[in-house]
């Protein structure tokens, strides 16, 4: 769950799960959430709504046990899970499908990105990837404005 404001495209707040979640109650708690409870932003503000679109990305078509190059930029997002070789803790970390896409990453720059998302800030080598079990998944997005949204609310 995401959210920009439309005359400044950048993001405000994202927050999601990747656990089966009833659809209709987990929209409402994700996006007051991401709005107001999203440390990494301050939460959105009144004088923002009308300038806000939402953006909701639905995980579909995992697939497990793969390697870290097992995945294609621009369709398919991943989790990572990793042991960090020095403490032995295990690492976890995810990108939507877009993201690599956004940022013009190879598949390595991405995977090593991902591994920094996890609290990984050693030396990535080939054979640290290796040992990587990824996930990948894919995504339908689907946005509305804030006048969108009044004008769904209005009608009914």
């Amino acid at each position: 769950m995401g959210g920009r404001a439309t005359d400044e495209p950048h993001l405000r707040g994202c927050i999601g799960t990747l656990e089966p979640k009833d659809l209709h109650s987990a929209l409402g708690e994700y996006t007051l959430i991401s709005a107001l409870r999203d440390r990494r932003f301050n939460p959105i503000e009144r004088k923002e709504l009308a300038g806000l679109e939402c953006t909701v990305s639905l995980l579909t078509n995992f697939e497990r046990q793969l390697g870290w190059s097992d995945w294609e930029v621009g369709t398919h997002g991943m989790i990572i899970d990793f042991e960090d070789p020095t403490s032995g803790r295990p690492l976890s970390a995810t990108y939507l499908p877009e993201i690599a896409h956004q940022q013009g990453w190879t598949k390595q720059e991405c995977i090593d990105s991902l591994m920094q998302k996890a609290g990984y800030y050693g030396k990535v080598t080939d054979a640290l990837r290796n040992t990587i079990k990824l996930t990948r998944y894919q995504s339908s997005l689907h946005t509305l404005s804030y006048q969108e949204y009044i004008a769904m609310k209005e009608s009914n």
